[in-house]
């Protein structure tokens, strides 16, 4: 008796309604060893903005919490951020920050669509799968939203920045 696909991802397109999916370009695939959480703090941690400014001081903070805002759409919830300052470097004198406009979506329960928009704007999507009671699987797929592959060292800086934003969050779930 599940209603139709469409109608449950609907609210989805609508958030992702400027997105040209033909041009969507993969250019990044993390997976990693099983987080030792379970999957629904997992899940949390990565649509709320209240830890952003204490656990990622490294690599989002300036992603001020007073600027984020939530989003609620049912089957969708999650949070954003309007930044209109260029992105400053972080502590660790990084060319690439998350300190830019973002959205992060989660379509319940477990599929997350992180949105970055600036010069390179993309998108990250993400499964958090479930593997044991304590245990979670992440998946993480990059694609540029222009169409365009960034260059090499550029993919390596998002790769360096994921797999820091990665361990942070690690760390505290």
């Amino acid at each position: 008796d599940a209603e139709p696909l469409a109608d449950f991802t609907a609210p989805m397109a609508e958030q992702l309604s400027f997105v040209d999916f033909s041009k969507l370009r993969h250019f990044l695939t993390m997976e990693r060893r099983p987080i030792e959480a379970n999957w629904k703090i997992c899940t949390e941690n990565t649509m709320e903005p209240y830890h952003v400014p204490y656990v990622h001081k490294d690599t989002a903070a300036g992603q001020p919490l007073g600027l984020h805002y939530m989003v609620e759409q049912d089957p969708i919830v999650g949070c954003a951020i309007d930044i209109d300052e260029q992105p400053h470097k972080t502590a660790r004198g990084r060319d690439i920050c998350l300190d830019i406009s973002a959205r992060y979506l989660l379509l319940f329960p477990n599929f997350l669509f992180f949105i970055y928009f600036g010069e390179d704007t993309h998108i990250n999507v993400m499964l958090n799968r479930p593997v044991a009671p304590g245990q979670t699987h992440q998946r993480r797929v990059i694609y540029q939203l222009d169409g365009a592959r960034p260059d090499e060292d550029t993919i390596e800086k998002w790769r360096a920045l994921t797999k820091d934003v990665i361990a942070e969050d690690r760390s505290m779930v």
